[in-house]
């Protein structure tokens, strides 16, 4: 089954998530989510934890290919609301992202699937877009709380809370009418 995307993070023992931009070709072992930038699929490895983002945490983002496959930064952005589209690298998808996490961590092409884990190890978020460090500023419409902003920009990735990804999984996968488990 060539998927095509360089990047996925483990739901459970059998179940595994990437996004939908990244499917060059769909099989019926792909479960495409209709209104998200999603795709679920099976794959047999072993399951991280999942659990709800937290502003000012460290987190690291995980992907592939580049000059790195990590890169670590701090929370600073969680939009509850989903984003009307998907805008990457200067293309207009009409899929819509979900709710929004947003790390000043550095993610290049390939990233895309990966996942965004917390210090504790656990996936707080799916990554779906990076915006490069040249073009990154404190007003992309999500403030913290407290009024801090990221003070050295290196970039940002931009992920899919981790809720958000497993409620979707749920609907679509493990309880739908016409999916098979």
């Amino acid at each position: 089954m060539a998927l095509g995307y360089l990047c996925a993070t483990q739901l459970d023992e059998h179940w595994a998530v990437s996004v939908k931009h990244g499917l060059r070709q769909i099989s019926d072992d792909v479960i495409v989510d209709p209104n998200y930038d999603l795709v679920f699929f099976r794959r047999d490895a072993p399951a991280p934890v999942w659990r709800k983002p937290v502003l000012g945490e460290s987190v690291t983002a995980y992907g592939y290919p580049g000059k790195r496959e990590s890169s670590t930064g701090k929370i600073f952005g969680i939009s509850p609301r989903a984003c009307p589209n998907v805008d990457l690298d200067g293309q207009h998808l009409t899929l819509k992202c979900g709710p929004l996490v947003v790390a000043d961590t550095v993610v290049q092409r390939g990233y895309s699937g990966g996942p965004l884990v917390g210090q504790d190890g656990a996936v707080v978020g799916l990554i779906f877009s990076g915006i490069p460090g040249s073009s990154t500023d404190h007003n992309i419409g999500m403030v913290d709380p407290k009024g801090e902003g990221v003070a050295d920009p290196k970039g940002l990735a931009v992920a899919m809370p981790a809720e958000f990804v497993l409620d979707e999984w749920h609907a679509m996968v493990m309880s739908p009418p016409n999916h098979q488990k």
